[in-house]
C-alpha cells in the first residue's frame, strides 16, 4: 500500500476515534452523540473507500 493511502486511513481512524470519544461524553445532549456517531459513520465508509481505490488500481495494473 501507498505511504499516502496508508496515512489518509491513520487520518480516518482518528476521525472516527474522536467521534466515538464524543459520543461517549455526551450524557445529555443528545445532538453531540449524534453528531459523534456520525463523524464515526463517516470515518468508517471512508477508509472503506480508500482500501477499495487501492484494491481497484491493483487489479488494473
Amino acid at each position: 500500500m501507498e505511504t499516502a493511502l496508508i496515512l489518509r486511513l491513520v487520518m480516518a481512524l482518528l476521525l472516527a476515534l474522536g467521534g466515538l470519544f464524543l459520543a461517549a461524553r455526551a450524557h445529555f445532549e443528545v445532538t453531540a452523540e449524534q453528531v459523534g456517531l456520525l463523524v464515526v459513520l463517516l470515518a468508517v465508509i471512508w477508509a472503506y473507500r480508500i482500501v477499495a481505490a487501492h484494491f481497484d488500481r491493483a487489479d488494473h495494473e
